[in-house]
C-alpha cells in the first residue's frame, strides 16, 4: 500500500513538473514574439522620423511662392514625358526634372488603402502614407505628381491604390493641373476632367490630396480649394461653388 502512494505521488510530481516547464515554454515564446513585433514596429517608426526631419531641413515650395506671389502650373504631363529641367515664365515644369547634386528630400504621398489597418472604400477618410525621394524644391507639386502616377506595383500589391485620375485633353499648356498660393491657403485647378464615381470617389480624392499636402508648414488643412477644369468647386454636389465662398 505504501509502495503504491508513493508511486502515486511520484507520478503527480512528473506531471507537475512537465506542466511547469510547459507553461514555461509557452510564456519564453510569448515574450520572443512579442520583442521581435516591437523590434519591427520601433524600425518603422525611425523610418518615419528620419523622413519627417529630412523635409523638415528644407524651405518648401509654398514658402517660395508666397514670398514672390507667382502662380505655378502643374509639373505632371499627361504622357509621363520630361520635357527638361528648366522653368519657363509661366512656372511650367517636367513632372521628373530633378536638380543633380541636391540633397534628397523625403516627401510623405497619401494614397487611398485597403489591408488590415483599414479601408479606404468603407471610410474614404481613411488613407495611408508612402516615402517618395526627391531632390526638386517644389515639393507640393512633387507630392500632387505622384498622387498622380499612383503607387508602385509593389504599393498596390499591399493595397495601396490612387482614386485620382484624369482625362482628356488639358486647357493649360499640357499640364495636369495648376495652383497658386495665398497665406495659408492653397488653390489647385484640375486642367483635365477628373474621372469621378460619385461623391465618395471625390471624398477620397480630397482626402489623399489634403493629407499629402498638410505635411508642408505654410498650408492650412483646411484652406485646401480645388476646382475643376471648368473652375468650379469640386465635388460640390449644391452646384453654387461654397468652397470660393469661404
Amino acid at each position: 500500500m505504501s509502495q503504491d502512494t508513493n508511486n502515486t505521488n511520484s507520478n503527480n510530481n512528473k506531471k507537475t513538473v512537465i506542466l511547469l516547464v510547459t507553461v514555461l515554454i509557452i510564456i519564453t515564446v510569448i515574450a520572443v514574439i512579442a520583442l521581435f513585433f516591437a523590434f519591427a514596429s520601433r524600425s518603422q517608426l525611425n523610418d518615419l522620423e528620419e523622413g519627417f526631419d529630412s523635409l523638415s531641413q528644407r524651405i518648401d515650395l509654398v514658402e517660395d511662392q508666397n514670398n514672390s506671389g507667382e502662380n505655378r502650373d502643374g509639373l505632371y504631363d499627361g504622357d509621363n514625358s520630361n520635357n527638361g529641367d528648366q522653368s519657363n515664365q509661366n512656372g511650367d515644369q517636367s513632372p521628373d526634372s530633378d536638380n543633380e547634386g541636391e540633397e534628397e528630400i523625403t516627401v510623405m504621398v497619401y494614397f487611398s488603402y485597403i489591408g488590415e489597418e483599414g479601408n479606404s472604400n468603407d471610410n474614404p477618410e481613411f488613407t495611408m502614407p508612402v516615402m517618395r525621394q526627391t531632390t526638386r524644391p517644389d515639393v507640393a507639386a512633387f507630392a500632387l505628381t505622384q498622387l498622380l502616377s499612383g503607387p508602385t506595383p509593389s504599393e498596390q500589391d499591399q493595397g495601396y491604390f490612387t482614386p485620382l485620375e484624369l482625362s482628356g485633353e488639358s486647357n493649360c499648356n499640357g499640364n495636369d493641373f495648376r495652383f497658386n498660393v495665398e497665406g495659408e491657403s492653397i488653390r489647385i485647378q484640375f486642367c483635365r476632367t477628373v474621372v469621378s464615381g460619385g461623391v465618395l470617389q471625390d471624398a477620397r480624392i480630397k482626402e489623399t490630396i489634403t493629407e499629402s499636402l498638410d505635411q508642408f508648414s505654410n498650408i492650412a488643412e483646411d484652406e485646401v480649394i480645388l476646382l475643376t477644369k471648368e473652375g468650379d468647386c469640386f465635388g460640390d454636389q449644391s452646384g453654387r461653388n461654397l468652397c470660393l465662398s469661404e
